[in-house]
């Protein structure tokens, strides 16, 4: 779920993510045993889901939107993401305090 990212020239942690778009408000938890869930209030339609994400998550880990990267899953609830300046500690102890 959390790693280290293998990709040649990164220099991030990749996290995977599970998406609900269209959710009465944006909200995140975290559960070891099924990851991290993000619920958006923006739909599916044209990207809006991908570009919330990106904003909301720089908000979540505190950095900027171009320090956040859907590597993988553009058009999946499944998505793999990148955190570009932020070390996998960090990104460990902000999930932590997701859980419900």
């Amino acid at each position: 779920m959390l790693r280290r990212s293998g990709d040649t020239g990164s220099d991030g942690v990749r996290l995977e993510v599970r998406v609900q778009p269209g959710s009465s408000r944006d909200e995140a938890s975290f559960r070891p045993e099924s990851g991290l869930l993000v619920r958006l209030k923006a739909p599916a339609v044209e990207g809006k889901a991908n570009a919330r994400l990106v904003t909301y998550l720089a908000k979540i880990f505190d950095l900027r939107q171009a320090d956040v990267e859907i590597a993988a899953g553009r058009q999946s609830r499944r998505k793999s993401v990148l955190l570009h300046a932020i070390s996998p500690a960090a990104v460990q102890a902000r999930l932590e305090s997701l859980r419900p």
